[in-house]
C-alpha cells in the first residue's frame, strides 16, 4: 500500500510530505519512494499564528484557505514526480490540544481536501485516543516500537521535544519540554527565521537563575503521561524565560542548556542507544552540548536525512495504514488512554 503522509510542524517552517510503500506481508517494512518540503505562503504563516484571536468566520476561512493550499502542494507533489497513493495520511495544523476537556483542533477539512484531490484521506487522529482519557500524544510512540525498536530510546527534537521507550514491556511516550518553538522565538526576535548552528546562542551566557527556574517548573516534575499544547509555550513558558533581564542571546543558550540536561537525565542508563531526529539534530552547537551531557557510554545516532526530515511523514503513512486496516494505532498506557484505539477520521473518495 503507498499512502502519502503529511505533517506540518508547529514552527510554521513548512508542509512535509513523504510517499512510503509498505509491503504488504510485513508492515513494517517501509520504503520511503519520494519526499519534500513545502513553504507556506506567508499570508497563510500569519493568519495561523494569529487565528486564535480569529472570530469563528475568519477561523473557517483560515481552514478554507490552508486546505486549499495543501491541496495545491499535493497535486504539485505527485504530478511532479509522477506518482500515485492509495490514500493520503495528513496531521493538520495544531490549533489548540486541550487534554483537560479531551480534544484536540487540527486545523483541515480533510472533506474538502479528498474532493479537491480525488483521495481516500485520513485525519483527525488524536481525538478519539482523548475521547478515552488519553492525552493524545506522542502519536509517535506506535513507530517507536513497531518500525524502530532497536533503539533504547527515540527522542525527536521538534517545536517540542519527544521521548519515546519501552521499560518493563511497557511503552512509555511523553512531550519532555518545549524545544525548537523556543528557540525559533527568541532567534526572530534577533532578526533570524531560527538559530543557525547554535550561532546566537554562542553569543550568549549561560544565567543559572533562569536555567533552575526551568528545571524546577511543574511540569518539567510531573510524571508522564503529559503533553504540550503550543499555546501553552505562547502563553506560559515564554513569559517564565522573560522574566529572568536577559539578553535574547543569554536566554537562548540558557535554554540550550536545559533542554539538553533535561534529556540527559531522562536517558541516564549505561550503554543506551538514542536515535534522534527532529529538526534540532541540525544545530550542531546544541548536539555538540547535548553529547557532553550523555553518560561516555551512551551512543547517540543520528539517522540519513530523510528519517531525520520526514520520520513523522512515515509516522501519519503508518498510523492511516493502520486505520484502514482496522488496527490499533494508538498505545494507551503511553497516553493513558483507557483502552486502544484505532484512530482517525477516514473521508473515502469514490469514483463516479
Amino acid at each position: 500500500m503507498r499512502i502519502l503522509g503529511i505533517m506540518s510542524g508547529s514552527s510554521l517552517d513548512g508542509v512535509d510530505m513523504a510517499l512510503i510503500s509498505f509491503d504488504h506481508n510485513n508492515p513494517s517494512s517501509y520504503t520511503i519512494e519520494s519526499c519534500q518540503t513545502f513553504a507556506l505562503p506567508h499570508e497563510i504563516k500569519e493568519a495561523l499564528r494569529k487565528i486564535l484571536h480569529a472570530n469563528a468566520k475568519k477561523m473557517a476561512v483560515i481552514q478554507y484557505q490552508y486546505t486549499i493550499c495543501m491541496s495545491r502542494f499535493i497535486h504539485s507533489f505527485l504530478n511532479e514526480n509522477e506518482l500515485d497513493c492509495d490514500f493520503i495520511s495528513v496531521h493538520g495544523h495544531t490549533v489548540l490540544h486541550l487534554p483537560e476537556f479531551q480534544s484536540s483542533w487540527q486545523l483541515l477539512n480533510a472533506g474538502q481536501l479528498s474532493s479537491l484531490c480525488k483521495k481516500s484521506v485520513v485525519s483527525d487522529f488524536r481525538n478519539q485516543d482523548m475521547g478515552a482519557g488519553g492525552v493524545g500524544t506522542p502519536m509517535a510512540a506506535i513507530i517507536d516500537r513497531d518500525l524502530f525498536g532497536d533503539y533504547n530510546y527515540c527522542i525527536n527534537l521538534g517545536g517540542i521535544a519527544n521521548i519515546s521507550y519501552t521499560k518493563q514491556e511497557k511503552v512509555i511516550a511523553y512531550d519532555i519540554c518545549p524545544c525548537n518553538q523556543v528557540h525559533d522565538f527568541f532567534a526572530s526576535r534577533l532578526g533570524y527565521d531560527f538559530d543557525l548552528d547554535g550561532n546566537l546562542a554562542k553569543k550568549g551566557e549561560l544565567n543559572n537563575e533562569l536555567l533552575n527556574i526551568l528545571k524546577q517548573h511543574d511540569y518539567i516534575k510531573l510524571s508522564p503521561p503529559k503533553a504540550i499544547d503550543n499555546n501553552w509555550i505562547h502563553k506560559t513558558w515564554i513569559p517564565l524565560m522573560m522574566s529572568i533581564d536577559l539578553d535574547d542571546n543569554s536566554r537562548l543558550l540558557t535554554h540550550y542548556h536545559f533542554v539538553a540536561e533535561t534529556i540527559a537525565e531522562i536517558c541516564k542508563d549505561q550503554s543506551a542507544k538514542i536515535l534522534m531526529t527532529g529538526g534540532g539534530v541540525k544545530n550542531q552547537y546544541f548536539m555538540s552540548l547535548l553529547s557532553a551531557k550523555f553518560t561516555s557510554n551512551t551512543e547517540c545516532i543520528v539517522p540519513s536525512e530523510d528519517i531525520i526530515d520526514y520520520k513523522e511523514c512515515i509516522l501519519m503513512a503508518y498510523m492511516a495504514l493502520k486505520r484502514v486496516n482496522l488496527e490499533y494505532n494508538f498505545i494507551n498506557e503511553a497516553t493513558g488512554a483507557a483502552f486502544r484505539t484505532c484512530s482517525g477520521a477516514l473521508y473515502f473518495y469514490r469514483k463516479s
